[in-house]
């Protein structure tokens, strides 16, 4: 009897254990396509913007009778504005999980390059999709896209505190300790010893073991995502913060810019 609640006990640990590797398997799957499918978008934008929908009113003005067919008119319902656009919506899919679709762009970049070159190219094209993308799709609602901006804004904030704390308290600890940088010494015996220590259990806490192993690998992937992430993040917190600046004070350059033409013009005229 004892053995067959034993035995029971280990079949429901390890249903328990495949759920968790599933749901492991099906998360890292995700965050692998949202950046790449989210990127098909930022460039589908970028290139098209709402030409589809214009280009349709277009077509249903000189042909009003096309509304009546049932493709057209569900083709033109689709390319209507819709109140919500998720991929400028969730930043930290477009931000955290970029590495996927950057590293396919790497993939389209010479290799003449260097990698590094590379993946500053790719990023910039990804960073250019988006910001283009967002503008083109958004634009034309001054209030959403004011909206979608901030949203961006407030979240890179929050982004940036946790390496603005780890920062601070490193080099508060480095001041008062006079501590160098160069004496720091990371001893990965004991890092090993005690991973290995972790995984030196009973034979009976075989899932438990990979439980605890998959969420590490999860820790260790999502901080890994976000430290690769930081640059991208960084230009974009300053993209923004240029787009706003000029939305909000753009016309008085732009009222400037018309002063310099006209006398150019009329400079022009005098020669």
């Amino acid at each position: 009897m004892t053995e067959a609640f034993v035995g029971l006990g280990k079949l429901i640990l390890l249903l328990i254990g495949s759920g968790i590797l599933l749901a492991f398997a099906v998360g890292l799957l995700i965050i692998l396509l949202i950046s790449i499918i989210y990127f098909t978008g930022y460039l589908y934008d970028s290139i098209v913007g709402n030409l589809g929908m214009k280009f349709g009113t277009l077509v249903l003005r000189k042909i009003p009778r096309a509304k009546n067919i049932k493709i057209v008119s569900k083709v033109f319902s689709m390319l209507q504005p819709k109140e919500i656009y998720l991929r400028y919506e969730t930043p930290l899919c477009t931000y955290c999980f970029s590495y996927s679709a950057i590293s396919i762009l790497c993939g389209l970049v010479p290799y003449k390059y260097g990698i590094s070159i590379q993946y500053v190219i790719s990023s910039f094209i990804y960073l250019a999709c988006y910001f283009i993308g967002m503008g083109r799709k958004c634009g034309s609602d001054s209030e959403y896209y004011k909206k979608i901006l901030k949203n961006n804004l407030d979240f890179l904030k929050l982004s940036f505190l946790p390496m603005t704390f780890l920062i601070t308290i490193f080099g508060f600890a480095f001041t008062v300790t006079g501590f160098k940088i160069q004496d720091l010494h990371i001893d990965t015996n004991y890092i090993q010893n005690t991973i290995s220590g972790m995984v030196e259990f009973n034979d009976n806490t075989d899932v438990v073991i990979m439980v605890i192993k998959l969420i590490l690998i999860s820790i260790i992937l999502l901080a890994l995502l976000y430290i690769i992430s930081l640059p991208i993040q960084l230009i974009s917190y300053f993209v923004i913060l240029v787009i706003q600046y000029f939305r909000e004070h753009g016309n008085s350059y732009f009222i400037l810019l018309k002063k310099y033409a006209s006398i150019v013009k009329y400079l022009l005229k005098q020669t």
